[in-house]
Order: C-alpha cells, then sequence, then structure tokens
C-alpha cells in the first residue's frame, strides 16, 4: 500500500485490514505509515509500516522484497502515492516540478509493478489497484504535469493487465473526484476553496467524497467480487465527469 499515510491511501489500508488482509503501509512519511499501522493493530488488525520513496526504483524493489521476506507471497497491491504539483501553464511549468510529479505519480507506479508483477505471478496471480484521478481523464488547468502522469497511470495500467492476465494477475484503475483530505480541505490544501466550491456544485451528489468510500471501491476491486474485472477505469467522482 504506497502513500497508505493518509488520505485514500489510509482509507484502503483500513478497509483491508477489515477484511483480513496483512497490510504493509508504505509511505515516504514514515512517522505517518507507522501511525496508521498501530491505528490497524489497535483494532486487532495486522499492519506493519516501511519508509518507501517511490521515486527511487530502488525503495520499490526493497519494499517488495521485505514483503516476500516475510509473507512468502504478495497476493494485492495498491499504489496510491502520489503528489499535485505546483500550478502553472503548460509553457511556463518548470523543468524540476515537471519532473517530480511524473517520478512520483508516473515512474513510481511503474517502479512498483515492476517488483509487484513477478512476486504475484511467481505466487499464482493477485491483484492490483494503480489510484489515479479525474484529470487522467480529462485536461487541467495549470494542471499539465499531474495531468499527463495520470493519464500515463492509465495507460500503463491498461497495457500491464493485457500482457499479465494470462497469469492470473489482474490490474486496474481508481479515478477519484474531489475527496475530502488535506490536499482538498485544510491550510494546505491544493485548491482555492472557490475553485473546489465550483467543482463541488458540478458533480451530481453536490458534495466532497470522503476517503473511506474511495477504499471501498478499491477493496471490492482486488477481492474475489471483481475476479472478472481487469483493464479498467472504475472513476468514482460523485457524478462529476457525468455531464
Amino acid at each position: 500500500m504506497t502513500g497508505g499515510g493518509q488520505g485514500i491511501g489510509r482509507a484502503a489500508a483500513l478497509a483491508l485490514a477489515t477484511r483480513g488482509a496483512i497490510v504493509t503501509i508504505a509511505d515516504s512519511d514514515a512517522i505517518a505509515a507507522e501511525h496508521v499501522a498501530c491505528e490497524i493493530r489497535d483494532r486487532g488488525q495486522h499492519a506493519e509500516s516501511l519508509a518507501v520513496d517511490v521515486a527511487q526504483a530502488d525503495d520499490c524493489g526493497r519494499m517488495v522484497a521485505s514483503l516476500l521476506a516475510r509473507h512468502n507471497r504478495l497476493d494485492i497491491a495498491v499504489n496510491c502515492a502520489g503528489i499535485t504539483g505546483p500550478s502553472a501553464l503548460t509553457a511556463e511549468y518548470l523543468l524540476p516540478d515537471w519532473d517530480r510529479v511524473l517520478a512520483i505519480n508516473l515512474t513510481g507506479t511503474f517502479y512498483c509493478l515492476t517488483r509487484q508483477i513477478p512476486a504475484m505471478v511467481a505466487s499464482g496471480g493477485g491483484a492490483i489497484v494503480n489510484v489515479a484521478s479525474v484529470l487522467g481523464l480529462t485536461g487541467a488547468f495549470g494542471g499539465s504535469a499531474y495531468s499527463a502522469a495520470k493519464h500515463g497511470v492509465i495507460g500503463l495500467t491498461k497495457s500491464a493487465a493485457l500482457e499479465y492476465g494470462s497469469s492470473g494477475v489482474r490490474l486496474n484503475v481508481v479515478c477519484p473526484g474531489y475527496v475530502r483530505t488535506r490536499l482538498t480541505v485544510g491550510d494546505d490544501a491544493a485548491i482555492p476553496p472557490k475553485i473546489l466550491d465550483g467543482k463541488v456544485r458540478r458533480t451530481a451528489l453536490k458534495r466532497l467524497g470522503e476517503a473511506a468510500e474511495l477504499g471501498e471501491v478499491i477493496a471490492w476491486l482486488v477481492s474475489p467480487g471483481a475476479s472478472f474485472v481487469t483493464g479498467t477505469v472504475v472513476t468514482a467522482d460523485g457524478g462529476l465527469l457525468a455531464g
């Protein structure tokens, strides 16, 4: 579970732990990761934490190697780590900012898959969910790097689903809309309140999503109930893109 220290990643970890999974919370923020792991253990469920920077291929390799050393197999993976990056017009987007957004959101997902997929193939199969965004399905004014990265995650996931379905590995994408996390609400919010309010008014449900709702979608996609679902983009956006 990358990006498991907060937001949607944390919610997915809680949902999976409730269903009996042994969850490893991987996050660049080691303290946040351990806090979520403690939260799960306090509920009598099983969790571990690991400091991982998905932009570093060695970190992703170490993450999967550590899981295999402890549990001998990998059945489920959720790649949720991501950043929004600064807002700037495409021609004015600074190269270091572009590189950082792509490194974490897209290349980081690729690094994880190159380690997760062989582990699952070796044990007879598994299920992977990559978290993209509704902005992986549309453009984003001022967010070309983020939108490009999330479009890339979708293409990457569909390609891998075609390649490894015969080996029993399912890969799907979840595209959240605007969800109540620290990226949307609070002092560190990346979206100005007026803009966010406008987005919410455009949704069919007229509200922000809750991280727990996305956690449930992710938990379903990796469950036996979704055994015939692969290469699919599941949009959980409250109806934002419906119109």
